[in-house]
């Protein structure tokens, strides 16, 4: 699709070409079907582990919250109205954290990047902040993080796919603990390689500098720390939560990452491998609304032993 310009609405290949050099990825409305099997899955995973207390964080995208930068006349689709439905199916199942309550507080700020469809650290630090207590963590995030910027030449990935605004740089910045240590192992386990950092520097240096956040996707990621917490956290995601966990490493004595687009397995295995306390659903809302993976990666053993008799 070439540019089109209608009635001062601009759009190029499904990105809205915002004020403020803001470029915005157009709102996905739910495949219902696919929803419905991604809810029911999640549900009876819940039943069979009654005793692991589980939180969603949907996150909105950048159109649902900052409405004063989508361009003249634009209409977009109402995601809270999609986030509204999973919420009230799923209320009885699991703890509910509301991303848009928080990033609406600072729609002025700057939570989003312009040239990319992810959040800033900044938009990912207010809604640690917002939600950080209904996860049982207890933290002054103000005082207990510091950040600073590792980056000022980015141009994401939404320039790059619409041609448009390829001369805007930004900054990126990471957040780490201010005066505790930070020490992390992190495993690869597919890729059999380990860091000891939740950075990955070289990226700064490719177009997609947002892997600088734990690198590119992929289906499993340990993440061991130095918190003297007892729990373990099963992270259940897309990137969205790469720049999310820098906030929770503090708190959980190991993180194990799970891209539902990326692994062949099922959750069942990760939760006996590594004795699994707590589990966090984290997606934008357009990858949520789009994901047919996670019903598969979820009720994997079921759909196996239905196979088996069939």
């Amino acid at each position: 699709m070439g540019l089109s310009s209608l009635g001062g609405s601009k759009e190029e290949e499904d990105i809205l070409i915002g004020k403020d050099d803001y470029l915005m990825e157009k709102i996905v409305l739910p495949d219902q079907e696919t929803l419905k099997e991604n809810i029911d899955a999640i549900r009876r995973f819940a039943s069979q582990n009654r005793d692991v207390p589980m939180y969603m964080l949907l996150v909105p995208n950048a159109a649902n919250v900052m409405s004063q930068r989508l361009p003249s006349f634009a209409t977009v689709q109402d995601q809270n109205r999609s986030f509204a439905q999973v919420k009230r199916e799923l209320s009885d199942t699991l703890e509910w954290l509301d991303a848009v309550e928080a990033l609406e507080r600072h729609a002025d700020e700057k939570i989003f990047y312009k040239t990319d469809h992810h959040w800033t650290s900044l938009g990912a630090f207010y809604t640690f902040s917002a939600v950080a207590e209904q996860m049982g963590i207890k933290a002054d995030s103000a005082s207990f993080f510091v950040s600073y910027p590792v980056s000022a030449t980015f141009n994401g990935m939404l320039a790059a796919k619409s041609g448009c605004r390829l001369n805007v740089r930004e900054e990126i910045y990471i957040y780490v603990p201010r005066d505790t240590d930070n020490d992390v192992v992190v495993n690869y386990v597919d890729e059999q390689r380990k860091t000891t950092s939740l950075f990955d520097s070289s990226k700064l240096k490719t177009r997609d500098q947002y892997a600088v956040f734990l690198g590119e996707n992929t289906s499993v990621v340990d993440i061991k720390t130095v918190s003297e917490s007892q729990r373990r956290l099963l992270l259940i995601k897309d990137s969205y939560a790469n720049s999310f966990v820098s906030f929770l490493a503090p708190y959980f004595r190991e993180i194990v990452l799970v891209d539902p687009r990326y692994y062949s397995g099922t959750i069942d295995e990760i939760m006996d491998t590594y004795r699994i306390s707590d589990v966090l659903y984290l997606y934008s809302g357009n990858t949520f609304f789009q994901d047919n993976n996670l019903s598969g990666v979820l009720g994997g053993e079921q759909e196996a032993k239905k196979a088996g008799h069939e």
